[in-house]
């Protein structure tokens, strides 16, 4: 797909390897961090239940990714905190640099 293709709103929707309650509370994580403003949470809920799928389902419902965004499972708290320090691990050692130069 080129860079000006036009996005087929029918096609398939983005995966995560994330499970629903994991994306629930990445929603809120992303809210209350300021990455999204808190006016609009229930259009972000409605974007990733329309476009995103996850490691379980492929239809999420808004319902379900609202209440795992309320009310966060510690299992799904858990998997989060593994995969930011992940990520700020990724951070540390420059692997963006590397990352930036194969693209």
């Amino acid at each position: 797909m080129t860079s000006d293709a036009v996005f087929d709103t029918q096609a398939e929707k983005v995966k995560t390897n994330l499970s629903v309650a994991q994306l629930g509370c990445f929603i809120r994580l992303c809210i209350e961090s300021d990455i999204f403003p808190k006016e609009n949470k229930k259009q972000l809920i409605s974007v990733f239940a329309n476009n995103f799928s996850t490691t379980n389902r492929t239809n999420l419902s808004y319902g379900s990714l609202k209440n795992h965004q309320y009310q966060p499972e510690n299992s799904a708290i858990d998997k989060l905190k593994s995969t930011i320090l992940k990520q700020l691990k990724l951070l540390q050692e420059n692997n963006f640099k590397f990352y930036q130069k194969c693209i």
